[in-house]
């Protein structure tokens, strides 16, 4: 397609509508790479489609379907680069640099045919995906103020076609995002009533089309929302209940299809978010047993070093809990080296940074105890140990404070870090 594409193009330079079917080859080329995983190809497939429909717009500014697709491209570019949930080269910046040329396009576009469903959908589509990017670069109130106006679009959208799925779907995944900036910002109540909503709607589906294998795993992603909101306010016994539901839903989907990938991760992160809630409730034991499970699956997989540093540190809190200090420095090792290789793919990632910090402070407070048990020279080494993680998490939040991107929810984080140099 690219090739008969060119050709023609090359034929007829000017034709603008040979230009902008050029460019869909360009960017269906782009999609195959993303989908396959060869990003670096991927993104230069979607940049010279931006390129070209640049050219286009330029040429005719007027037309409101050039500048959709170009709009549309760009988000796909900066997915590519650097949109936390999806493969991308960690290149926070220019993903924030694509989406925002992206949504000042769409105000453009729906400014100057506010009745076009197709344009108000995309642009509520587009402020869900950049609030997204606000959250990871750990601007909450923007990332909050976007979903905002997004569920509103769609909310508006389903007013006008109270039986559109396709809309329904759109709402709610914007609900469900809206989660991370909310706890992020210390919103408890906005985010368990978004929750809520998106689970009463799904459950609404899901007897409607109890076939139906999207929404039921819809409905699994959303009872784990709810449970990890819980777990952040330390409810662990409600969160429990939610990851148990969410846990049966991913066993049944995965019995009906043993080799969906997808299913396989479902199942990995509910089995770890289990463990997180058991943990709030005392129970290692239990949350061991999980948490073990869990890193089985993520190691099947070829899991990134993202998911392995939650579960790892998971292991090393739990061990430490149970009196085996040894076993549990070192799973925080393990952790500490997972989580510093996904920060530094992304430097500018401040959730990532933020787990860091907190691998950090949990990791230093094993190796204080484990040096209680120690002594000689090796307790002064695990003891430096223990300062120099602790030392590294206080330096990440006192950084994130500085640039503005703390948020409220590490507050007790930071003041634990700097208690416990305090005692060292």
């Amino acid at each position: 397609s690219l090739e008969i594409r060119q050709k023609l193009v090359d034929a007829e330079p000017k034709n603008l509508e040979l230009q902008h079917e050029l460019a869909d080859s360009y960017e269906g080329v782009g999609d195959m790479l993303y989908t396959v995983n060869d990003l670096p190809n991927g993104l230069k497939s979607y940049e010279k489609a931006v390129e070209i429909r640049e050219k286009i717009v330029a040429a005719e500014p007027k037309n409101l379907e050039y500048r959709y697709y170009l709009a549309n491209v760009l988000g796909k570019r900066g997915d590519i680069s650097g949109m936390e949930g999806f493969p991308n080269l960690g290149d926070l910046p220019r993903a924030l640099e694509s989406y925002q040329r992206d949504v000042a396009l769409y105000e453009e576009i729906v400014k100057a045919a506010p009745e076009n469903e197709k344009y108000k959908l995309g642009y509520a589509t587009n402020l869900h995906f950049q609030g997204m990017l606000f959250s990871s670069a750990g601007d909450a109130k923007s990332a909050i103020a976007n979903g905002r106006k997004a569920v509103s679009i769609f909310d508006s959208l389903i007013a006008a076609n109270p039986n559109n799925a396709k809309y329904e779907t759109h709402l709610m995944s914007a609900l469900v995002f809206m989660r991370y900036p909310l706890v992020d910002d210390g919103q408890m109540t906005e985010a368990v009533e978004n929750a809520n909503r998106v689970i009463k709607t799904m459950e609404k589906q899901l007897a409607e089309d109890p076939k139906n294998a999207f929404t039921k795993r819809s409905l699994g992603v959303s009872y784990n929302a709810l449970g990890r909101i819980q777990t952040e306010m330390d409810d662990g016994k409600a969160a429990l209940e939610n990851h148990q539901k969410a846990l049966k839903i991913a066993q049944e989907l995965l019995g009906a299809d043993a080799s969906n990938e997808e299913g396989k991760r479902d199942l990995a992160l509910t089995l770890e978010f289990i463990g997180n809630a058991q943990t709030k409730t005392g129970d290692c034991h239990s949350a061991l047993i999980n948490y073990r499970k869990a890193l089985e699956t993520y190691e099947k997989q070829g899991s990134n070093s993202e998911d392995l540093a939650g579960v790892y540190s998971g292991i090393g809190k739990c061990l430490g809990e149970t009196g085996n200090l040894e076993e549990a420095a070192k799973t925080f090792r393990q952790a500490i080296l997972s989580a510093e290789k996904a920060s530094q793919k992304s430097l500018l990632n401040v959730k990532k940074q933020s787990y860091l910090a907190i691998y950090y402070l949990d990791g230093g407070k094993v190796l204080s105890r484990l040096a209680a048990t120690l002594s000689g020279e090796e307790k002064t080494k695990t003891l430096q140990e223990s300062k120099d993680w602790m030392e590294k998490s206080k330096k990440i939040f006192d950084e994130l404070q500085t640039n503005g991107k703390f948020a409220k929810i590490n507050e007790k984080y930071k003041a634990e870090v700097e208690s416990e140099l305090k005692k060292l």
